[in-house]
């Protein structure tokens, strides 16, 4: 029987335990932004958590070898971001950034629609990011 089927076994029902530990046992990464189990993404811890524990528990679940741990810090913008960040007003919580009700995973795309959206830019809209 797989360990992990025994919800006393599970580290994702540990909340004590160390998230880099917990994920480690899943086989769930994090690389500074994202939680990743196999082929999926997730923007939420217990949300990487709950679905590689239910597929661990599944009968026949088979660990991937080629499983490497990786728990990288958090994120955060360095200290020209951040000034570029105030001078557009851009925003940035929870891994995202921001610029008025938007939100963006790349800085670089924050500063493009910022930019455009500034009264007197070649493109004053400021309704609606452009269309990709």
């Amino acid at each position: 029987m797989n360990p992990a089927a025994n919800p006393a076994n599970n580290p994702a029902n540990n909340p004590a335990s160390n998230p880099a530990d917990t994920g480690t046992a899943l086989e769930v990464t994090f690389d500074g932004r994202h939680y990743h189990f196999r082929q999926h993404s997730y923007d939420r811890l217990d949300d990487a958590l709950r679905y590689a524990s239910a597929q661990h528990a599944t009968p026949g679940f088979v660990r991937d070898p080629a499983f490497r741990p990786q728990w990288m810090p958090e994120f955060t913008p360095d200290e020209a971001q951040q000034r570029l960040m105030r001078e557009l007003d851009i925003g940035f919580a929870a891994g995202r950034f921001s610029f008025g009700a938007y939100r963006y995973d790349r800085l670089e795309d924050a500063v493009a629609f910022a930019r455009r959206a500034r009264p007197g830019s070649a493109r004053d809209s400021g309704t609606r990011p452009p269309d990709r």
